[in-house]
Parts: structure tokens; C-alpha cells; sequence
């Protein structure tokens, strides 16, 4: 019984450091990135109902530091701004598929063709799931135009037309922009130094990564490395053979896995790493690194509410086709990157000392996050 427990530690220990250093790294960059990209900015740019617009949202999602938890009250602003449903469900896609530092630990772990793998088929499983809204949107509008009696077209000033409701009532008037106070500044006073200056953005730099980025995450991290290891622990050699000789059973198994968890792009990663050196297909493990993200019920829910059912549908249709699609793919005709990729995890090696100073670094911040709530972040359960 020692022994299992000491091996069971040693897993855990091997798995958290090998990830730690660029958990750090990753969340750290995102922190930056949520003090230079203003999300007033974001909103502003996500409006109109094209096919450009969808790509920006992918585009603009894809680095963003938000996990399946708190993209929801994003996307929901979004939403209220102007965005168009189609945008919104693009990005409420790619963004908690990935995230810059779900890019780093992935980069880390995995290497950099499954990192640039993962990254491109977010972006076509976003947009395939954009344009489908966009088509089942300019369908309900033509009904919805067509069952209006009294809708005409009014040409504009530019030769244009407008719809308007021929009913007797003027349009309402526009409403104009009321003027903004200038942003208060970050100093106690105008002649603020650069050393002042310096020590508020560190602060702020430390605030956003560890008490927002880092604590949204850090109890389902732990859940995932202490999973990694019971999994890397207990699992029969029997199985990964099995597992290696029937690719399709790879990819149900990891989608029963990821339907009930509950789980950030970030701290899939160790789990996905634990079932790669259990027998897991790569292929498959980009399945379960994609879908589990995007798959949240709690997610599911909030699209039915604020775009809809049939939004929903599409957005089922399109992670679970494109993850599958894009993971068979992965193992049918990348062998040679997936054989790397296995490489990357067969072996462990032994914790290097920056790794474990990283672990070391990483348990403490999760210890400094967790510890003053009974209940972790939203991911964390």
C-alpha cells in the first residue's frame, strides 16, 4: 500500500512540474493581455452579421485569457453591445477551445504542430459554426420579413433602403452618445513617477493573472494533475493496447470522459497528457482537449438563453463533428507528429529545477487563491 501511495505521489509531482513553468508563463502573458486589450474595444469591433465579423471574433477570441466559465458573461455583454448571434457563437467557441495560456502549457507539454493543430481547427470549427448561423439567421429573417404586412422599404439619404413599419408613428430619435469624463488617473497625483508607475502595473499585472486568471482555474488544475496520476497510476498496460488497436473507441471513451467534467482548456491539459501515456490516440486527446472546454453544460445553457435553441444545436453540431473530424484526422494523416507527440509523454523524465521550483511556485498561488473561499473558481466545480 506504500508503495502505490509513494508511486501515486511521484506521478503527481512528475505531471505538476512538467506543466508548472508554462502555466506560469501562460498565465502571467494573460494578465498583460487583459491590461493592454480593452473589452469595450473587443465589443465594439464584433458588431454586424458577415462573415468578417465571425472571423474577427475568432480571431479576437482565440488569445484571450477566458475559460468556459467566464467567456459566458462576456459573450453575453458582446451580445447586449450589438454583437450578431452568428459572431457571438463563434467566439463563444474559440475562446475557451484556447486561450494564451492554454497555448504556452500546450506548446510546453505537447509541442508546437499539436499547439498550431489545435489553434487552426478552432478557428474552422468557430467558423463553421458562424456561417451555419448565419445561413439559419438570413432564413428566420426572409419568414419573419415575408409574414410582415405592413413592412415596406424607405429609400436612404445614400440610395440605400431601410425597412419601416408604415404605421402612422415616427422613428425614434437617435439617441446621441453622451459625453464620457475622462479616465481618472492611475496616480494619487498628476506628477506621478515612473517608479510609481512601474510598481501600480506590476501590481495590477499580479492582480489580473493570479486573484482572476490563475484562481478561476487553480481548483479544477489540481483536480486534473491529481487525476493525471490516478489514471497514469492504475491504468492496465492491457488497456493501452486495446486502446491502440481500435482508434474509434479512443474517441468515445475520451467524450464520455470530457461530457460530465467540467473542465478550462488550461487545466484539460494535465489530464490529456495522463491519457496519452495511458495508450490514449493523440488524435483522441485533442478531441478531449477541444470538446471538454466547449462542452460545459453550464455553457449549453447559457446559449440556449441568450441566442437560442437552434444556436445551441449549431453549436453542438459543429464542436462535436469538428473535434471528431479534426481528431481522426490527426492520427490518420500527422502519424509522424503524433508519434512525436507520444514520444513527448512515454518517458517521464526526471523534474528539472526550475520545473519543480515552478510546482513549488504554483502550489503556493493555489493555496494563496483558494484558501480564503470554500469554493474554488467557477471551472474548479
Amino acid at each position: 500500500m506504500q508503495i502505490i501511495i509513494l508511486s501515486y505521489l511521484n506521478q503527481f509531482w512528475i505531471l505538476l512540474s512538467s506543466i508548472a513553468p508554462y502555466i506560469l508563463l501562460g498565465i502571467f502573458l494573460a494578465g498583460a493581455m487583459k491590461i493592454w486589450i480593452r473589452e469595450e474595444w473587443i465589443e465594439r469591433e464584433l458588431g454586424g452579421s458577415s462573415l468578417i465579423s465571425n472571423l474577427k471574433a475568432i480571431l479576437f477570441g482565440i488569445p484571450l485569457p477566458l475559460c468556459s466559465c467566464s467567456v459566458i458573461p462576456f459573450a453575453a455583454a458582446l451580445r447586449k453591445s450589438g454583437a450578431s448571434r452568428s459572431s457571438t457563437l463563434s467566439f463563444l467557441i474559440a475562446t475557451p477551445i484556447t486561450g494564451i495560456d492554454s497555448i504556452v502549457a500546450t506548446y510546453g507539454v505537447l509541442g508546437w504542430f499539436f499547439t498550431l493543430y489545435r489553434i487552426i481547427s478552432s478557428i474552422f470549427i468557430s467558423l463553421l459554426a458562424g456561417i451555419l448561423s448565419l445561413i439559419f439567421d438570413r432564413e428566420r429573417q426572409a419568414e419573419k420579413e415575408a409574414e410582415s404586412p405592413g413592412f415596406v422599404a424607405l429609400p436612404t439619404e445614400r440610395g440605400a433602403v431601410a425597412p419601416s413599419v408604415v404605421s402612422g408613428f415616427a422613428a425614434a430619435p437617435r439617441k446621441e452618445e453622451p459625453l464620457r469624463a475622462p479616465a481618472s488617473s492611475c496616480c494619487p497625483s498628476d506628477n506621478c513617477g515612473g517608479e510609481d508607475r512601474e510598481r501600480l502595473w506590476i501590481e495590477k499585472l499580479w492582480n489580473h493573472a493570479v486573484y482572476e486568471i490563475f484562481a478561476d482555474f487553480a481548483k479544477a488544475l489540481l483536480i486534473g494533475v491529481a487525476l493525471g496520476a490516478l489514471l497514469t497510476t492504475f491504468m492496465p498496460t492491457e488497456a493501452g493496447t486495446f486502446l491502440g488497436e481500435n482508434l474509434w473507441v479512443n474517441y468515445l471513451l475520451v467524450i464520455a470522459i470530457a461530457a460530465p467534467l467540467y473542465i478550462c482548456a488550461t487545466s484539460s491539459i494535465p489530464l490529456g497528457v495522463a491519457l496519452l501515456t495511458a495508450g490514449v490516440s493523440p488524435g483522441a486527446v485533442f478531441v478531449f482537449l477541444t470538446a471538454g472546454p466547449a462542452s460545459s453544460t453550464v455553457t449549453m445553457s447559457v446559449i440556449r438563453k441568450i441566442l437560442g435553441t437552434r444556436s445551441l444545436l449549431i453549436y453542438l453540431a459543429a464542436v462535436l463533428s469538428g473535434t471528431l473530424l479534426f481528431g481522426a484526422a490527426f492520427d490518420l494523416f500527422f502519424t509522424e507528429q503524433a508519434e512525436a507527440v507520444r514520444r513527448m509523454v512515454a518517458v517521464p523524465e526526471s523534474p528539472g529545477f526550475v520545473a519543480q521550483v515552478s510546482a513549488v511556485v504554483l502550489l503556493m498561488l493555489s493555496w494563496k487563491v483558494l484558501r480564503p473561499k470554500k469554493s474554488g473558481g467557477c471551472c474548479g466545480g
